[in-house]
């Protein structure tokens, strides 16, 4: 989700489950960048981007915390998104669908600012299968609701 060459990162912003597709050679690719920022590397520090401020208004429901609070954003509001799309892997369905239906998206941007995660049936907890626990491990890593100590991509 994050890429680095030479001086700069991107952060593609924008990632969702139908922007993911198989080719017909079967590699998996991801499209839709028309958020896409490029990030400078923090030259004060060892492997960090310069965080950056995003405030144009942030539709949809798979955004980040800090993006719902027009705070200092990095790449890792990627590896938030990829946090949701383990989610639907897992599940079925998209992180606080339920809500939605009951509620509005007002409701959802409170709950993910607030650092609440999506509900995970209990036979997925304890389920034996090591994919399975593999995907919960990674989907809680990209939750991690601030984004400073979340994971980077490369760890997850």
């Amino acid at each position: 989700l994050s890429y680095s060459s030479y001086s700069y990162s991107h952060c593609t912003a924008d990632i969702f489950t139908s922007q993911v597709v198989k080719s017909e050679v079967g590699l998996w690719k991801l499209n839709d960048f028309n958020r896409c920022t490029f990030l400078y590397w923090n030259t004060t520090s060892d492997n960090e981007t310069c965080p950056y401020l995003y405030t144009d208004y942030n539709a949809g429901f798979f955004r980040s915390p800090e993006e719902y609070a027009y705070t200092l954003q990095s790449e890792k509001i990627d590896v938030f998104a990829l946090g949701n799309i383990l989610y639907v892997l897992l599940t079925d369905k998209e992180p606080f669908e339920d809500m939605m239906e009951e509620h509005n998206s007002t409701v959802v941007k409170e709950l993910v600012q607030n650092g609440t995660k999506p509900y995970l049936e209990r036979s997925l907890y304890e389920s034996a299968d090591p994919s399975v626990k593999a995907l919960i491990k990674a989907m809680e890593m990209c939750h991690e609701l601030d984004w400073r100590t979340r994971a980077r991509a490369i760890e997850v």
